[in-house]
């Protein structure tokens, strides 16, 4: 840690001095960070919840919306414009992760085999939709926290930071679920 220094730290060794105005702006950078992952978190759980909808194609409808509304939130949270125009941008973000949505349809198609496939989709489903928030809400904070909006965030990068944010996968999901750091 660079900065002003000090003697007589808590184990007799040097202790870094930061000034009030520093541990503020992280304070808030952090709570800041806690809040949008409590957004992310809401949504994870709720594309869980939606994903188990009994009916074929409604849980897509239901999920893509949960996806545009994740993003309008996290965006308004950090101060960045939602209207019309943006919410264009973010369907087109969003197409992006097509080819995950579209192993969700037809997840989603085999709830029309009632009993096992009604079972089988809804479960496989609920995990798959999970993820996707997860990954949407994670690329999406950290692109906004670097001071990035959704007009810079182009679709080419968002599917590659997608497809990173899915790599990590269950771990990183069940750390924001446990209120660990993501």
């Amino acid at each position: 840690m660079s900065g002003p220094t000090e003697p007589g730290g808590p184990d007799g060794g040097v202790r870094h001095v930061l000034s009030p105005e520093v541990r503020l702006a992280v304070a808030q950078a952090r709570l800041t960070r806690a809040e949008a992952e409590s957004i992310i978190r809401d949504h994870v759980i709720l594309g869980s919840t939606l994903s188990m909808a009994p009916l074929p194609v409604i849980d897509g409808i239901l999920l893509f919306n949960l996806q545009l509304n994740l993003i309008g939130r996290l965006a308004d949270h950090y101060g960045l414009p939602f209207d019309q125009v943006y919410r264009g941008i973010a369907a087109s973000l969003l197409t992006g992760a097509l080819p995950v949505l579209a192993a969700g349809l037809g997840l989603s198609g085999l709830k029309l085999w009632p009993g096992f496939g009604t079972l089988g989709a809804a479960g496989t489903l609920s995990t798959l939709a999970g993820l996707v928030s997860y990954a949407t809400g994670k690329v999406l904070m950290e692109h906004f926290e670097a001071g990035g909006t959704l007009e810079d965030l182009t679709t080419r990068a968002f599917r590659v930071r997608i497809r990173h944010a899915l790599r990590e996968g269950r771990p990183g999901m069940q750390a924001l679920l446990a209120g660990r750091p993501a």
